[in-house]
């Protein structure tokens, strides 16, 4: 008995906390990608679209989560409360234990599940001669070069997007430029020096080409799916330095068509107001000092080493100092990686509110990165003369999905919002988006939650913030897994427990008329 009044006081220990006031209406709120590396800040800073302002009335009444503030941190607070590893690892429906970093733990382990088994399926593809791991490393192996010289970059006006700033609830464009295309790395600092990152991709390529063996293979489909964070590949460098394979006017494979097509994608999605500076964050991380208490219980964990100095075998975006990570039936990575999870914080604004208030994990915000991993995909050298945004199959998108997710550096709600827009549909419908795919104007942030409000509603039900639009958005994506013939969860995870002794996660409705004033 003693046990159960423990567990029900870890589940209930996020205060029910309504909002007074909370608004009647449906929320539009305001943010933006990409530095996986150290070394590379701020990349996608943009805009082409003319600036839509802001109501004050759209930024949420009730600042982070009162209820994580007032918490130490993790370890700490298990210690303090004698909660066990088993009850913060818990699957339950009903556990609503938070991370340091304000992510909901069942919901990150969710995730990693999911994307795990994509990974899974894509292994096991590979080894028995499935092309489409194979191409999409392809993609990475004979990108363009952006060098003009040996180590001068190509510059022009067409590779810049015009920079917007979240300012006093408006979005504004602020004069300067972003460089989006081309942008370049220390990583990959000369032609040379791409060239030999280069050809570590052709030589992946090469053995899958030139090995029918699945035993063989099995060794090179793993190599392909983890080659991108691997740091011998230096794809970040690679990424920054080059553009689409079909972009290179000397190749067979050249494709106009399917090169102006990519870019502008990227140009188009990278343009969204969600990708706006936030007071020195962005997309929904925060700026350095912003989140202190974030920052104090990293540091705890960090123990005075840098992010990029950690290295880890765990998969995905779920905390590795809260002893949850998924356990998995095969490596995923052959060496231990850098994780993003070590890097950023949780902002303070209406983008990290809509986050936050949605239950959606946040890792790094909105990724910019999923759709350059697109965009290089689907013009890719296999993909000459297809229609750009018929290029890929869902089956070849998770995979990308699983590759940024798996390493720890986007969650699948940012991830999500780079596939629809590639596809202009709702492939899937996370809680909110940067607005219409086509359009003078994106509208800032759209939310998909027309029932509670999620994106400016604060109040929280059982210990949770207004999780059911994002529920129903991982469920459309495993049933998606599903339907590949792969089960949504494997079949045990860390604490040994078969995913069949929890129960399903259930959808509680509470519109806004209901909530206490």
């Amino acid at each position: 008995m003693k046990s159960l009044l423990m567990l029900a006081a870890v589940w209930t220990f996020v205060s029910f906390s309504a909002c007074a006031g909370a608004p009647q209406y449906e929320s539009v709120c305001g943010a933006a990608d990409e530095t996986d590396c150290k070394d590379d800040s701020a990349l996608f800073q943009s805009a082409l679209r003319p600036a839509i302002r802001l109501e004050e009335n759209m930024r949420s009444p009730v600042e982070w989560d009162p209820d994580l503030l007032e918490r130490p941190c993790l370890l700490e607070w298990m210690k303090e409360t004698q909660t066990s590893t088993e009850q913060v690892c818990s699957d339950d429906p009903r556990n609503n234990i938070k991370s340091d970093k304000g992510n909901y733990i069942q919901f990150t382990r969710r995730e990693d599940r999911l994307m795990y088994n994509v990974w899974q399926n894509a292994l096991q593809d590979c080894i028995i001669g499935e092309s489409y791991v194979r191409d999409i490393v392809a993609s990475f192996a004979e990108r363009t070069s952006c060098f003009k010289t040996e180590t001068e970059l190509l510059d022009d006006e067409s590779m810049y997007v015009p920079a917007k700033e979240l300012v006093d609830g408006r979005i504004v464009v602020n004069g300067e430029s972003s460089k989006v295309l081309c942008k370049g790395s220390s990583k990959t600092a000369s032609q040379t020096q791409l060239h030999v990152q280069l050809d570590l991709f052709r030589n992946l390529v090469s053995q899958w080409d030139h090995n029918g063996d699945t035993k063989n293979r099995t060794s090179v489909c793993k190599d392909m799916l983890s080659a991108h964070v691997l740091s011998e590949y230096a794809f970040i460098g690679v990424l920054w330095s080059t553009r689409p394979a079909a972009c290179n006017t000397t190749a067979a494979f050249y494709d106009q068509s399917l090169c102006k097509a990519s870019e502008k994608y990227l140009l188009d999605f990278l343009s969204r107001d969600l990708f706006a500076q936030t007071g020195g964050g962005f997309k929904g991380r925060a700026a350095k000092g912003e989140n202190e208490r974030a920052e104090r219980c990293k540091e705890k964990v960090l123990k005075g080493r840098k992010w990029y100095e950690v290295l880890s075998m765990d998969i995905g975006i779920t905390e590795e100092n809260t002893k949850c990570s998924v356990a998995t039936e095969a490596s995923v990575f052959p060496e231990p990686v850098v994780k993003g999870t070590n890097h950023y914080d949780q902002a303070n604004n209406i983008i990290a509110d809509a986050y936050r208030q949605c239950g959606a994990p946040l890792v790094a915000g909105i990724s910019g990165t999923m759709p350059q991993y697109l965009a290089s995909a689907a013009a890719g050298p296999t993909k000459q003369g297809y229609q750009f945004s018929k290029a890929l199959s869902e089956k070849e998108v998770l995979t990308l999905m699983s590759m940024l997710e798996l390493a720890g550096f986007h969650a699948m709600t940012g991830l999500t919002m780079g596939v629809n827009f590639y596809y202009k549909k709702m492939v899937v419908t996370p809680p909110f988006d940067s607005g219409a795919f086509e359009g003078p104007h994106d509208g800032i942030i759209r939310c998909h939650d027309h029932e509670t409000h999620c994106c400016t509603n604060s109040t929280k039900v059982g210990g949770f913030y207004n999780h059911q639009v994002y529920l129903e958005m991982i469920q459309a994506w495993e049933q998606k897994v599903q339907e590949f013939g792969l089960p949504a969860f494997p079949a045990s995870d860390s604490s040994g427990k078969t995913n069949a002794q929890w129960p399903a996660p259930s959808l509680i409705r509470v519109p806004m008329s209901a909530l206490p004033r």
